[in-house]
């Protein structure tokens, strides 16, 4: 029943998957624009800060997809990674538009 449901997902689950992606997408990159702006500011003094902002990042990036995995009757992982990638996906085909109109 459980491979069933992650395989042939509702339409809720993959809307709920998509969003959860999105938006755990966003809240990493705005994290990780925080932390890269920190770091500048304080040089070198905050290395085991970083190391431990880097793993929560990640699991932060893990949690839709565990989501995904444990109640797949409301969230896809399929759609879960979609949302995660479509952060990255637009800012890349951005880039590369603005550089073709160069």
């Amino acid at each position: 029943m459980g491979t069933d449901l992650i395989l042939h997902p509702g339409p809720a689950a993959l809307l709920t998957g998509m969003l959860l992606g999105v938006l755990a997408s966003l809240i990493h990159r705005k994290l990780v624009e925080f932390s890269i702006s920190n770091a500048i500011k304080r040089h070198d003094k905050a290395k085991i800060s970083f190391l431990a902002g880097s793993v929560l990042r990640i699991a932060l990036l893990a949690m839709p997809l565990l989501i995904g995995t444990v109640i797949p009757r409301y969230v896809s992982v399929l759609t879960a990674f979609l949302g995660l990638m479509s952060v990255k996906l637009y800012l890349f085909f951005r880039e590369i538009i603005k550089e073709k109109r160069r």
